[in-house]
């Protein structure tokens, strides 16, 4: 007679040989047939990106310009930095300026200081990254999602190991 741990081994083994592994969507947690786009495919500006590149001065001269190559040209996007905001400015196609001005809030710092958020007016929450083409949004407001949601829990831990062992050297 089989013990408890033979008789488990012995279904799972069965299990396992009559229901093949589907290698095309192995490790997805949804296929991702289903899927929204995620952030990776769009656009995106990020605050920390428009400090880093000083283009939230207030006061500056010229408007600086943030510039994608499409499969049309190339597009651009100007910054006008505020004290309470930053103004986007663009030409659409045929010709007129657009603007749309995101405002900042500020949040504290541990050690002092603050930190600057967008407010993005549609939805009112804070963020930092803001994702279009035409139309400037959240992330949440645009639907996305970030392409790790659509991977297994196992195998989020395998990259995850991965990028530190790149770090590490």
């Amino acid at each position: 007679m089989q013990s408890d741990t033979e008789q488990r081994l012995e279904r799972n083994r069965s299990v396992i040989a009559n229901n093949p592994i589907d290698f095309e969507n192995f490790g997805m947690a949804r296929p991702r047939s289903y899927a929204t786009s995620t952030t990776e495919e769009i656009r995106s500006i990020d605050l920390a990106d428009l400090r880093r590149w000083r283009m939230l001065t207030p006061g500056r001269t010229g408007i600086p310009a943030i510039t994608w190559c499409t499969g049309h040209g190339i597009d651009q996007l100007g910054v006008i930095a505020q004290r309470d905001g930053v103004l986007f400015v663009r030409r659409d196609g045929e010709g007129y300026l657009e603007k749309l001005f995101i405002p900042f809030v500020f949040t504290p710092t541990k050690f002092g200081g603050q930190r600057a958020w967008f407010r993005y007016p549609g939805c009112r929450q804070s963020c930092r990254i803001l994702y279009g083409v035409n139309s400037l949004r959240c992330r949440k407001c645009w639907g996305l999602k970030y392409q790790s949601q659509y991977e297994a829990p196992a195998f989020r831990l395998l990259e995850r190991a991965r990028k530190v062992r790149r770090r590490l050297g």
